[in-house]
């Protein structure tokens, strides 16, 4: 895992994204990337130029995630004063309220918003991106120091630390988006192939007629024949 940081470190790389090999998007991605962007300089400025559209003043942009937290509801920062949000309303790549997921209580807020906020904790290491600094921040971080427990939970302990204000730690800058706009695909066939880590060796469990992926409306993985022929999207959750 860690190697993957090593060569952009090695390579002068500005950022680069990760992501695991069964991700879906919506294929409006290009325009939620441009919103991410402006999230992201808008919560992190700094003073010098930079040709990345996302500006240099972040380590790690959490874009793929299975749920998310605010920083303020941690435990640590309780008393602090709140981060800011960078808040998308009326974004019509969000699922409606009944079929949205995620970890934050999207019923208080209006429906179809996305926040773009200062990372609390995220679960699962969908689909990151790192910049050169974060690179060598995390290697730091995960392996010089220690590597404490699954990746995903380390990382999201490294950009935890970040959010609590720890002078005496790497002072991580992370960026979330919530809900995600990148997450783990459920493919048409035996449910038992969901995962590599749940182990399920049931014949008898229903096999899944078509594909599925939470949190994205215009599935890529099922609009690529639309896409090809030119046809009207499918939206996941016109049913």
């Amino acid at each position: 895992m860690l190697t993957r940081f090593d060569r952009i470190v090695e390579e002068d790389l500005e950022s680069a994204l990760i992501m695991e090999d069964d991700m879906d998007w919506d294929i409006r991605l290009k325009g939620q990337l441009k919103q991410v962007a402006e999230g992201a300089r808008t919560l992190m400025p700094t003073s010098t130029q930079s040709s990345s559209p996302y500006g240099n003043g972040w380590d790690v942009i959490w874009m793929g995630h299975c749920g998310e937290i605010f920083p303020e509801v941690l435990p640590e920062n309780l008393g602090k004063p709140e981060h800011p949000k960078y808040i998308i309303y009326d974004d019509e790549t969000v699922p409606p309220l009944s079929k949205v997921s995620g970890l934050v209580n999207f019923g208080e807020y209006p429906e179809f918003t996305r926040f773009v906020h200062v990372a609390g904790g995220p679960i699962c290491s969908f689909a990151y991106a790192l910049s050169q600094s974060g690179a060598r921040k995390v290697l730091m971080g995960l392996s010089v120091d220690r590597l404490g427990g699954a990746f995903d939970n380390a990382l999201a302990d490294f950009c935890r630390d970040g959010a609590s204000g720890n002078l005496n730690g790497l002072q991580a800058k992370c960026i979330s988006v919530t809900p995600p706009i990148f997450f783990h695909h459920r493919a048409k066939g035996r449910i038992t192939k969901d995962s590599d880590i749940q182990k399920i060796e049931d014949d008898d469990l229903p096999i899944r007629k078509k594909g599925t992926t939470e949190n994205i409306v215009w599935s890529a993985r099922n609009n690529i024949r639309n896409m090809m022929l030119g046809l009207k999207p499918e939206n996941q959750f016109d049913k």
